[in-house]
Parts: structure tokens; C-alpha cells; sequence
């Protein structure tokens, strides 16, 4: 799988939920999958394959792990919320992952 979708959209996964402001903004822009209140780990790791971009709130683990599950496509991860302790950013920074939120 491949950073763009069949679409030819970027693809962004919104590990939990993300408000509908925040949706609609990107719908029209990038393919959106999406993991729901009750994503557990497992799923997310199958979610973020081929993702370019991991939209997260401060609950779900940003780790070396889920960042290689991704693939070296990946290349923003936001964070839904007011800091990044759940972020691995060193982590991010090895694979040139940009970190914001």
C-alpha cells in the first residue's frame, strides 16, 4: 500500500475521532479512514498501513512501532490535543516524521 489511495488522495487516519469541522476539511483532500472510540491497537496498526499523515489525541501511543506499520510514506503526525506527551519524537524525528497540533 502506498501514501496515496486508488484515488490518488493522500491518505490520513484519525486514530479515534476527530470533530466534523475538522473532518470536513480534509474529506474533499485526502482519503480518510477512520478508527472510532473504540479502535484498539491492533486495529490502528492496520489502519495507519500506507498512511501519510496519523491524526491522534493524547490516548493512542505514537511509538516506533506504529510509526513502522505506517511505512516510510508517513509524514506528518497531529495531535488532537494541547501537547505530545504520548508522541515518540525521537522516534519521528529518526524517520523525518513532522510532529504538530
Amino acid at each position: 500500500m502506498t501514501a496515496a489511495s486508488q484515488s490518488g488522495k493522500p491518505v490520513v487516519v484519525i486514530a479515534r475521532e476527530l470533530l466534523d469541522a475538522g473532518t470536513e476539511r480534509l474529506a474533499g483532500r485526502c482519503e480518510l479512514r477512520s478508527g472510532g472510540l473504540g479502535v484498539d491497537r491492533a486495529e490502528l496498526t492496520r489502519l495507519v498501513e500506507g498512511a501519510a499523515g496519523i491524526i491522534a489525541d493524547v490516548t493512542v501511543p505514537i511509538d516506533a512501532a506504529l510509526l513502522d506499520a505506517a511505512g516510510d510514506q508517513l509524514r506528518v503526525v497531529a495531535n488532537f490535543a494541547v501537547g505530545y506527551d504520548n508522541v515518540d519524537l525521537a522516534a519521528c524525528r529518526e524517520r523525518g516524521v513532522v510532529v504538530c497540533n
